[in-house]
């Protein structure tokens, strides 16, 4: 009970085994010190040995309140979610890219190129066609090529997908093509940024 001069004096350093090596320091005392102080106030200790320790945490009041009233202007509409279709034959990816994407956008699955062009010419328009490089009867370029066939407005939104080196033969393709190639596991921040630079190109497109 109580904590010794030496204790009170490195209770909020950080990591200061204050309770023994059982119970171990840490960080929260130096947390709860730094934010009393950028708050403009302070915390006063005092303890003895036998007795108990007591804690004050002192706080400058506001020197004034600033009420808001409810904006009645109209909320803004919610940003509609963008469409991602996912093209991968392996279904463990596809409930992975589920998982990792679809709080965030709308995602439709398909696990062959078949099934994905025949998404698109069923009329389904996606923001982005994120489509495994690599897939058994259509690859991911075969995939583009029908794409752009028959589907000329979808092409620059496909962007292939690949968990390992390819061979000289599709980084030869690759090479001729403007799409880009981005490494499994996928992220959201991954999807946002290149949904950004489609939406943006398209601007340009439409303003030339």
């Amino acid at each position: 009970m109580g904590l010794s001069e030496n204790a009170v004096a490195g209770l909020f350093d950080p990591f200061y085994p204050n309770f023994g090596d059982e119970a171990g320091g840490g960080l929260g005392l130096a947390i709860c010190y730094n934010s009393v102080v950028k708050l403009g106030g302070a915390i006063d200790v005092r303890s003895e040995v036998g007795a108990g320790t007591s804690i004050t945490v002192s706080l400058p009041r506001s020197a004034e309140v600033t009420y808001f009233e409810p904006s009645k202007t109209k909320k803004a509409a919610p940003e509609k979610q963008k469409s991602i279709l996912v093209v991968d034959d392996s279904r463990a990816v596809r409930r992975t890219l589920k998982r990792t994407l679809g709080r965030t956008f709308m995602l439709e699955l398909a696990e062959s190129g078949a099934e994905g062009l025949q998404l698109l010419k069923n009329g389904h328009e996606y923001d982005l066609i994120l489509c495994d490089l690599v897939m058994p009867e259509m690859g991911g370029v075969e995939y583009l090529h029908s794409v752009a066939e028959h589907h000329a407005a979808s092409a620059s939104k496909v962007v292939f997908m690949t968990a390992y080196a390819f061979s000289p033969e599709i980084q030869q393709k690759l090479a001729d093509l403007p799409n880009r190639v981005i490494e499994k596991p996928v992220t959201v921040q991954q999807i946002e940024t290149i949904l950004q630079d489609i939406s943006y190109r398209a601007g340009l497109s439409e303003s030339a």
